[in-house]
């Protein structure tokens, strides 16, 4: 059975239920890009939500950045650093993503968040080993799964529990989706990231590849071996969480051996833990 095709504009409509966070995080990336910008303008904007503005300065205040209490946002940007305020937008804005589970893909919401994070952590560190901008690659890995969960919240309703992802005949997911859905989560991710106004760069990373091999762009490879590589270590989505190991061809598309790969993980890992802690 194929459920019913959403139209652009049904899939907008979903997206625009989805917690505002993502969308800071694309205005947070171009005020950063911005040599002009400053501290006025990153408050600003993270001013405007006034819970992302609670979770940061609860953040600040914690024993991982010091001691001595600080109750305003200026200070606590100051405290935290402009890079590190970027990172922690982003683990906010995984844990508002993990908001319900995604029953079309089998997954309950604490591992899809973990999935997520832990996803743009691999990412952010692939990217500085492989000479690619690290912010870009961990909002890529970040974000990759909007698409699932607009998905989901279009389909989780109608969807028999013998068509969802883990019941399937299917082993690979965009098949899987283009069956189920008439559509995969990455023709989703170009649509919303588009709206969101997201750089070229990251639309391209999380959005359909080329038919050409040669199209494809760096952070799209990066991507792709992320994927792998956070299989391999449990957090993978579905019927693939676990994996099959790394891909060594993903591995040689980005540049990258198995024991960078393999250190990667542990770095990520203690990471993850750090900011679950």
């Amino acid at each position: 059975m194929i459920t019913q095709a959403f139209s652009q504009s049904q899939l907008l409509e979903a997206a625009k239920a989805l917690p505002v966070t993502p969308r800071i995080m694309a205005q947070l990336h171009a005020i950063l890009m911005d040599s002009h910008s400053g501290i006025n303008d990153i408050a600003a904007l993270i001013g405007r939500d006034p819970s992302l503005t609670g979770r940061l300065l609860k953040i600040a205040n914690s024993p991982a950045f010091g001691n001595g209490k600080v109750g305003d946002l200026h200070d606590a940007l100051r405290r935290v650093g402009f890079g590190e305020v970027f990172r922690l937008v982003g683990v906010v804005t995984s844990r508002d993503l993990a908001g319900r589970a995604l029953r079309c893909y089998g997954c309950d919401a604490e591992h899809f968040g973990r999935h997520n994070l832990f996803s743009a952590i691999v990412a952010e560190l692939a990217a500085e080993r492989t000479g690619l901008a690290s912010r870009t690659a961990y909002t890529a890995g970040l974000l990759r799964t909007v698409g699932m969960i607009v998905l989901d919240k279009l389909n989780a309703p109608s969807l028999r529990e013998a068509e969802t992802y883990p019941n399937s005949e299917h082993e690979r997911l965009l098949e899987w989706e283009e069956h189920a859905f008439g559509t995969t989560h990455q023709q989703v991710n170009r649509l919303v990231l588009g709206d969101w106004n997201f750089p070229a760069e990251i639309i391209a990373a999380v959005g359909p590849r080329p038919d050409d091999a040669r199209a494809v762009s760096p952070y799209a490879n990066l991507l792709d071996l992320v994927g792998s590589m956070v299989r391999s270590a449990g957090y993978g989505l579905g019927v693939n969480r676990h994996g099959f190991g790394i891909c060594h061809e993903q591995l040689e598309r980005s540049r990258l051996t198995m024991d960078e790969a393999n250190d990667i993980l542990d770095q990520a890992k203690a990471a993850l833990a750090n900011f679950q802690g």
